[in-house]
């Protein structure tokens, strides 16, 4: 009867799971795609008040199909970020056809545009202004 009834269990576990599975994996790559986004546009709000307050010029530059990017304070590397698993840039929505944000002793940006993530079927865009160099984030329909 034990082991009868542990099969049951087993059974109705896997069941849920199979009926569970694919939202769950939506969920997860939502997560992903959300860190990352926040998580970039605070590295660039930080390289912007590091160009800001100090004399050098920063740069956040997203290298294109790797799932990486790098912070640099004048020639110095100052961070290498990494995308979570399944998210992924594709270069082409900026304007100026860069992966390069920089930012001025001013903290100003002269690249515009808009950063797309991508999550499977799902995506995230990190809205950039020149200028100011304003960040913000807008998950796409």
């Amino acid at each position: 009867m034990a082991l009868l009834e542990m099969v049951l269990a087993l059974a109705v576990t896997a069941a849920a799971l199979a009926i569970a599975w694919p939202r769950l994996a939506l969920v997860v790559a939502d997560a992903h795609l959300i860190h990352t986004g926040e998580d970039l546009v605070w590295q660039m709000r930080i390289a912007q008040a590091m160009a800001a307050t100090r004399t050098k010029t920063a740069e956040v530059d997203l290298n294109r199909y790797v799932g990486i990017y790098h912070v640099y304070w004048g020639p110095n590397l100052v961070r290498t970020g990494h995308f979570d698993p399944g998210v992924t840039y594709r270069d082409g929505y900026l304007q100026m056809q860069t992966g390069r944000v920089s930012y001025n002793q001013a903290g100003d940006s002269q690249t515009a545009g808009i950063v797309r993530l991508q999550a499977g079927s799902r995506a995230l865009d990190l809205h950039l202004y020149m200028g100011s160099g304003l960040q913000w984030l807008e998950v796409s329909p």
